[in-house]
């Protein structure tokens, strides 16, 4: 880690793992890329966050409207 860097920095696992898939489905498939685009989606480790994320599941929005009458 460079030392001017604020935060330390991981790797969003979900979009590791779906360039890992695409990487071995690929018969010609490059190790340095992959890598590459791994490393393009990196997100900070916030250490002390002040505010939890609120996480609701979102409703169902009805198409009652669309029905003829």
């Amino acid at each position: 880690m460079k030392e001017e860097n604020t935060y330390e920095y991981k790797v969003n696992l979900k979009m590791a793992i779906e360039l890992c898939k695409q990487f071995y489905r690929d018969d010609n498939a490059d190790g340095e890329l992959l890598m590459h685009d791994i490393a393009t989606y990196l997100g900070p480790i916030r250490p002390n966050r002040s505010d939890k994320r609120n996480l609701r599941t979102k409703s169902f929005a009805g198409f009652v409207y669309r029905v003829p009458s």
